[in-house]
């Protein structure tokens, strides 16, 4: 089955063990994670809720810091997305 393109620009990255294939281009947010996992002989993914590709929901891992005590979302002012060496996705914003 051939599946359409996902409605998000998801930001992708990994590794051989490691796969952050759904990063939000918003907020970085991380939607889906997969994993290699040698005792189980396959791969395993953990989402943050079953709209996951769609952006919906609560993420599986959401970023946030704390300035002065209080709260802050990363990205509500907006983000900008760069690769490191072409494969490592990193952002800057206020």
């Amino acid at each position: 089955m051939i599946h359409p393109p996902p409605s998000v620009p998801w930001q992708v990255t990994g590794n051989h063990w490691l796969c952050l294939p759904c990063i939000h281009p918003v907020d970085a947010s991380i939607h889906l994670a997969g994993v290699v996992h040698a005792g189980s002989r396959g791969a395993i993914e953990f989402a943050g809720n079953p709209s996951y590709l769609e952006g919906g929901g609560p993420p599986l891992i959401a970023l946030t810091i704390e300035i002065d005590g209080e709260p802050k979302r990363i990205g509500a002012d907006g983000m900008v997305w760069e690769r490191e060496l072409s494969w490592l996705p990193t952002f800057s914003c206020t």
